[in-house]
């Protein structure tokens, strides 16, 4: 199996999904407090104390998010002040046009009801290696329809697949919430002319799997799969191959 290209193009991905994530934390809007006031805390967390308070109607800085608190930085010429706001107290303020700013609780809930998943992953189809991108839109928090596709890199053969398939989530609350699959889609076989003698292949392909999804962190998730492949050709008896892969992927 051609495993250097599979590793670098995971490289490849995750520095671009890092590249993604940095420029969203690099963002510092300016929002008005309309609460009586909100309260300034040394860290992140409730065990830390309260030294400044901001009152209603003046502008911070958000700065940065970590888990269910945010950085701010008042605006003071002087002596401006940082420190860090739970989101719950902050669920009032304004952005600069006078409009709510919306600051949801991350965690395992968010992972519960997420609408949009995009991710990557890496496995082994048949002895070769392939990457997998893939694309999901939840249409109930048990149901989900996804669009994929993967680059396939063997020793003697080269190609791409792609899919369309439905994914079935019995208890998606769940940290580690088990799914299966059932899809369709098309394959295509390239072999590699300078070893073996052989036409290219385009093929239909159905499959059915299983795996899980394990919630990590915010908005980060590690998935694990297996799918059974079969592929209809023009053979007179169809093709199985077994395919494993695993990955990452974020939800919005």
């Amino acid at each position: 199996m051609n495993y250097k290209h599979t590793f670098q193009s995971l490289v490849f991905l995750t520095l671009l999904l890092s590249a993604s994530q940095n420029y969203a934390a690099n963002y510092e809007p300016l929002v008005v407090v309309s609460d009586p006031f909100i309260e300034l805390h040394t860290g992140a967390g409730r065990g830390f104390p309260v030294f400044h308070v901001v009152e209603q109607n003046e502008q911070i800085q958000l700065i940065k998010r970590k888990t269910d608190w945010i950085k701010v930085r008042t605006l003071d010429k002087l002596r401006p002040k940082t420190g860090w706001v739970r989101v719950t107290d902050m669920r009032s303020t304004l952005d600069l046009e006078g409009d709510p700013i919306v600051l949801q609780v991350q965690g395992i809930e968010q992972f519960v009801t997420r609408k949009w998943t995009m991710g990557f992953s890496g496995g082994d189809l048949d002895g070769a290696a392939t990457l997998t991108v893939f694309g999901s839109y939840s249409i109930t928090p048990h149901i989900s329809a996804q669009l994929s596709a993967s680059q396939i890199l063997g020793n003697f053969t080269d190609g791409y697949m792609g899919s369309v398939n439905l994914t079935l989530s019995p208890f998606p609350e769940w940290r580690v919430s088990p799914f299966f699959t059932l899809g369709t889609g098309i394959i295509n076989t390239k072999p590699q002319t300078t070893v073996v003698q052989a036409e290219d292949r385009t093929d239909e392909v159905v499959h059915v799997g299983l795996g899980t999804n394990v919630y990590l962190t915010r908005r980060f998730v590690f998935r694990m799969e297996y799918k059974r492949h079969t592929i209809l050709g023009s053979r007179e008896t169809n093709e199985e191959i077994n395919e494993w892969k695993a990955g990452f992927s974020i939800f919005f």
